[in-house]
């Protein structure tokens, strides 16, 4: 109003002012006239129309609710109740159908803003669509009116059928129905898509739109077999559409896979799963999977052949891009009379150069377009160039020609290069799209709808996850800089990041397939030995499934370099989601190895795993990826420091398998890796480990990291050269500094504190700290040499600065009242073990005595603790009434039968996995405490130790004391042992038997027994042959378990009658019964 002078004439304004929106409000009946003229003759009042009923769907005014207007329960849009009420609302319906049906040519030529064409006309109107189908605005709005949705009940009743009423809704789909929308107006197309998936994926029209798509259309079928694979056209702009219009059809699908699955439609979750992994170069009626069994390898499925025509569609965009910028360029500096060598200058250079001699910032000019791809304003940007140059004209900068010819010729540079940076922004913004819904649609193909690819059986789903791995690792893996300008290097590196996230799922698949084959593998290898009768067993179809080694070695190959790349070493994130997918492949690599290993092989080894090891010894590859992989277990941020040490841990393990001297143990000492990972625990670990113990922690990671770095110091450990580099590197003395260890909570503090269903218990949380420092301190102490007292000494000091905690689960173990559990159990376990391990050394002993008097605690001090779990464990089986599950998992194993327990006494408890592993611990503390006892009372030749009693005088049950174990305990111990021990060899017997007789057994006993074994999962494709032969090998496993069981209750009631004989010894001796 200020400025209205300057308009050259009066400007008359009313008292009072109001908003055209306001004013439209109290004239319906112009509302709906605008609304009619969608239907006018002339295209461009039409579009005109679409806008202005468009800008007034998106006002307050409009999209609030009319309050005078109700349906039922639900009240009515004021915009929808305009034109609901009129007269005129089916010429207004048939208005926009008729928009959409009328023939326009391709809407990619001219810029987007272009609407001088019946193509714009349709386009706006399915952006009215899209934009009144949001969260933001409350159903029924103008376009669930349009789109045929009831406005009573828009979430639940029926869409119309087309032959009842039409609908705009009808006509979107007709449109996609049609063979050339996608190729001559991809704008439309792609909105089209779009607005199918907001339908699908709003929470209010989701049901009734799935629903209607799945009878009335079976849409996503069609339109996936529909749309070729291949982008052939040459336009970038047009390519861009094509894009996105594929992401929004991809997702969709994805959507409708999911949403069938859970649904448990199987027949059409079956008709998209299996034509998405099918061959595409295969008619309807043929198989690859029936053909030879190579022909996988040549043949491209079409979920891969999609993901590779987004990838060349991208290339070639890219390629004509580039080539139509260069002949800009030559234009530009041909019309400049500039030295050609100023165009070889790399973007950034010369752009940089540009904008300093304007003395401008073109990053003022970005700004999101409708989609959120970042681009240049150019509008903007021109206006930014005319300011310039008006200031350094001012500043008497452009007093020559000379200079006003270089100012000239450096803004239309920028303005070429920001004209094709903004194509290349919008081409890379729709691939990396079309690649996002390509990965949507992937992942529910390997996660829920897997189990619905059914054609070809185990053996299809094997080589289709192998298909899908291979194909995704090579993209993962390559480097191709004509991809990549450096201004996308970033982009590129996160959808590569995105892609490597998918390729950990594909790994994984392939991994669970591994396991189902190993199933399969124990199976067909018992199936071809000889039978009961002499003859051989015919080998099941199921052997033909395996795949052949060297595409898995090259696989394998791939992973690696994919680790090893510019785009990997730039992104952790990349990195560590390659990791993932090594884990999961090395981890099956080692299933099937096991399964179609030897019995009498400790370590089996197989063509896979010798090609695997392979590909990293006969190379650089494999140093450059233990560099890579140790350094970011080093350094790396929590989540992936886990999976770095989880694949060094997979990597030592595969490196094992060779009889020299394991390369990761070298590698670690020659770059001094291992000091770092060891002073790492009590210098930055130890207190991050004592905060996850709180009752409410802010993170676990720490623990995750600990597990991890454990478990792999564990795998180090069990060979000697990597035992003496954790000794030599003080694992041992940093661990008895770890005050963590001694942070044990109470029994009660679960029950009083902090309880969250994601958050295990705080005594869960201990368990995991404590375990693996026990189980690292045992395997080392099994590759120390008996005369080696520095490093026994230091195995008692970790004894000693930890006493407290293993006495408490000593004790906790022994205590009448005090529940048992597997955790406890494993505990109790170590902890007798390391007590035994330390009472061996003399020297250790004889140094705790010099010791006893100044307060010192160490090894002796947990005699009396040790003794007591005797009379609590070994006389009777009482204890199962202490033991409880404590988790899901236990409680779960708690219902299932253990195969090996045939003792029809025994309770439901004895029997279950759960109650046959808590047994299996509880003997093991057994046998670790009489071990103790007889390594204490051992009297070396030649030395002048008195003998010290552990046991008391009493010899009969009643004079017993139920705390201090005496003689009685021995002979009932020895009794009961002789009594499992032959209970053991006939069971032992019956098992072998039943092994060579398997025929004797049902089909549901055999189920039972395959069901119990440690191949949890029971591949559906086991034949009642195949399903004998594997319940042989498991029953022969059995019995040879039970008999090394027996075998090891044997040693252990020779050790009671060794003590038995010297305690009576010591007790009836002339001498001993004078000096008492």
């Amino acid at each position: 109003l200020a400025e209205a002078d300057s308009l050259g004439f009066a400007l008359n304004l009313p008292r009072s002012l109001t908003t055209l929106e306001q004013l439209l409000l109290s004239r319906r009946e112009s509302v709906v006239q605008i609304a009619a003229l969608v239907g006018a003759v002339d295209p461009h009042v039409s579009l005109a129309a679409v806008r202005i009923v468009h800008i007034l769907a998106d006002s307050t005014v409009f999209n609030g609710v009319d309050d005078r207007v109700t349906r039922g329960a639900l009240t009515l849009n004021r915009m929808v109740s305009m034109i609901d009420g009129s007269t005129d609302s089916v010429r207004i319906l048939h208005a926009f159908i008729t928009s959409l049906e009328a023939e326009g040519g391709d809407d990619v030529e001219g810029d987007e803003s272009d609407d001088d064409s019946a193509a714009a006309l349709r386009v706006a109107v399915v952006d009215l669509l899209l934009a009144n189908i949001v969260s933001s605005k409350p159903a029924p709005t103008i376009a669930h009116y349009l789109l045929g949705f009831s406005v009573s009940r828009p979430a639940a009743d029926d869409l119309p059928d087309p032959a009842q009423r039409a609908t705009v809704l009808h006509t979107v789909l007709d449109l996609l129905r049609g063979d050339s929308l996608l190729a001559r107006q991809p704008r439309l197309a792609e909105r089209c898509y779009h607005l199918v998936h907001r339908l699908c994926a709003d929470p209010v029209t989701s049901d009734v739109a799935l629903r209607y798509l799945r009878a009335r259309e079976t849409f996503v079928s069609t339109q996936l077999r529909a749309v070729p694979a291949a982008i052939t056209t040459d336009r970038p702009r047009a390519t861009s559409a094509e894009l996105h219009a594929r992401a929004w059809l991809w997702r969709t699908a994805a959507l409708e896979l999911h949403s069938l699955v859970l649904q448990d439609s199987r027949p059409r979750a079956k008709l998209i799963a299996e034509w998405l992994v099918a061959d595409a170069a295969q008619t309807d009626d043929a198989d690859v999977f029936t053909s030879r069994p190579s022909a996988f390898l040549d043949a491209q499925m079409h979920l891969l052949a999609l993901f590779s025509g987004v990838r060349q569609a991208y290339r070639d965009a890219m390629t004509t891009l580039q080539h139509q910028r260069r002949e800009a360029e030559a234009d530009s500096a041909d019309a400049d009379a500039m030295d050609a060598d100023d165009i070889v200058k790399s973007d950034d250079v010369a752009t940089a150069e540009d904008a300093a001699l304007l003395g401008v910032d073109i990053s003022s000019c970005v700004a999101p377009n409708a989609r959120g791809c970042a681009l240049y304003d150019l509008a903007a940007l021109a206006a930014l160039l005319r300011q310039a140059e008006r200031t350094l004209d001012a500043a008497g900068a452009l007093g020559s020609a000379a200079a006003r010819q270089r100012a000239h010729a450096a803004m239309r540079r920028l303005t070429v290069r920001c004209y094709f940076a903004n194509q290349e922004r919008e081409l890379f913004f729709a691939y990396a799209s079309a690649l996002r819904g390509w990965k949507e649609m992937a992942e529910i193909v390997v996660t829920s709808a897997w189990d619905r690819v059914e054609a070809g059986g185990r053996a299809a789903r094997e080589r289709t996850a192998f298909q899908l791995l291979r194909g995704l690792v090579q993209t993962v893996s390559e480097h191709d800089a004509a991809l990549m300008s450096p201004e996308d290097e970033t982009r590129h590196a996160e959808v590569l990041t995105a892609l490597a996230s998918t390729l950990t799922l594909f790994s994984e698949r392939l991994s669970l397939e591994w396991t189902r084959a190993g199933v399969l593998t124990r199976a067909s290898l018992a199936a071809a030995k000889p039978g009961a009768a002499g003859h051989a067993r015919a080998l099941p179809p199921a052997t033909e499934s395996q795949l052949p080694v060297e595409p898995l070695l090259d696989a394998w190959r791939q992973l690696v370099l994919a680790a090893l790349t510019p785009a990997a070493q730039a992104s952790l994130q990349l990195r560590g989601n390659v990791y993932a997918s090594m884990l999961h492949f090395l981890g099956g690599v080692r299933k099937l190895a096991a399964a179609s290993a030897d019995e009498n092989e400790v370590r089996p080894r197989s063509r896979l795993v010798a090609g695997a090891l392979d590909v990293l010894s006969n190379s650089t590859l494999g140093d450059r990826l233990l560099e890579t992989v140790s350094a970011d277990a080093a350094d790396a941020s929590d989540a992936w420091k886990t999976v770095a040490f989880s694949l060094l841990d997979a990597v030592a393990a595969l490196y094992a398998s060779e009889t020299r001297p394991n390369r990761v143990v070298l590698f670690l000492t020659h770059k001094n890796f291992f000091s770092s990972y060891v002073g790492a625990l009590i210098r930055r670990e130890d207190q991050a480990l004592q905060l996850t113990l709180q009752p409410d922690p802010a993170s676990l990671n720490a623990l995750y990291i600990y597990e991890a770095k454990m478990a792999f110091f564990i795998r180090l450990a069990q060979r000697q050269d990597g035992a003496d580099k954790l000794i030599e590197n003080g694992v041992l003395d940093v661990l008895a500094d770890c005050s963590f260890l001694n942070m044990r909570p109470s029994a009660s503090s679960d029950a009083a504190g902090f309880a969250d269903a994601f958050i295990p218990a705080r005594a869960e949380r201990f368990h995991q700290l404590l375990m693996p420092a026990l189980d690292l301190v045992l395997a080392l102490a099994a590759k120390i040499g008996r005369d080696n007292v520095t490093v026994w000494m230091k195995v008692a000091r970790f004894v000693s600065q930890h006493h407290g905690v293993l006495e408490a689960v000593l004790k906790e173990a022994a205590l009448p009242a005090h529940p048992l559990s597997m955790a406890l159990l494993a505990e109790a376990k170590a902890a007798s073990a390391l007590v035994f391990y330390v009472a061996r050394q003399r020297a250790v002993l004889d140094r705790e005595t010099a010791l006893a008097g100044s307060g010192h605690v160490g090894v002796t001090s947990l005699h009396l603790p040790m003794l007591a779990l005797l009379p609590k464990l070994s006389s009777s089986r009482s204890w199962f009434q202490r033991l409880a599950p404590t988790n899901d998992v236990e409680r779960a194993q708690a219902l299932v039968s253990a195969a090996l327990y045939d003792d029809e006494d025994a309770t439901d408890v004895e029997r279950s996995v759960f109650g046959q592993q808590a047994s299996d611990l509880v003997d093991a503390i057994v046998q670790n405490a009489i071990a103790y006892a007889q390594a204490v009372t051992e009297r070396p030749t030649g030395s002048s130790r008195m003998f010290r009693p552990a046991f008391a005088w009493p010899i009969e049950h009643n004079r017993e004391s139920d705390y201090l174990p005496s003689l009685a305990l021995l002979v009932a111990f020895v009794r009961q042992s002789l009594t499992q021990i032959t209970r053991g060899r006939r069971a032992r017997d019956e098992k072998l038997r039943l092994a060579q007789n398997s025929a004797e057994m049902t089909t549901a006993d055999l189920r039972k027994l395959v069901s119990a074994s440690p191949y949890v999962e029971v591949s559906d494709d086991l034949s009642t042959v195949q399903m004998r032969a594997l319940a042989s090998v498991l029953l022969t496993q059995q019995g040879r378990r039970i008999g090394r069981s027996t075998s090891m209750l044997v040693s252990t009631a020779e050790q009671a009658l060794v003590l038995l004989w010297r305690h009576l010894s010591f007790f009836i001796s002339v001498d001993t019964a004078e000096d008492s």
